[in-house]
C-alpha cells in the first residue's frame, strides 16, 4: 500500500512523504531561509525531515542512502 502525506510546501502535487511500504520518500525538505547561514539552514532542514520521518513512525538513523556510479 502507498500512503502520501499531505505536503507541507503548498505545492499539493507533490508530497512530503510517501510511506512505500518498506520505503519513505521525502520531497521538498529545506528550512531556514530566513537566515543567510548555512549552519542555520542545514539544522532547519534537518529537523524538517526528522518531523516528517516521525509522522512515519521512522528517525533519522533509519536513512540509508546509496550512490552508484555508472559508466
Amino acid at each position: 500500500m502507498i500512503i502520501k502525506a499531505p505536503t507541507h510546501c503548498g505545492d499539493d502535487t507533490c508530497s512530503s512523504c510517501v510511506d512505500a511500504g518498506d520505503f519513505i520518500l521525502l520531497a521538498h525538505h529545506g528550512g531556514g531561509q530566513d537566515q543567510e547561514d548555512l549552519v542555520h539552514q542545514t539544522r532547519a532542514t534537518l529537523e524538517s525531515i526528522a518531523r516528517t520521518l516521525s509522522s512515519a513512525g521512522a528517525i533519522l538513523d533509519d536513512i540509508i542512502s546509496e550512490l552508484k556510479i555508472r559508466k
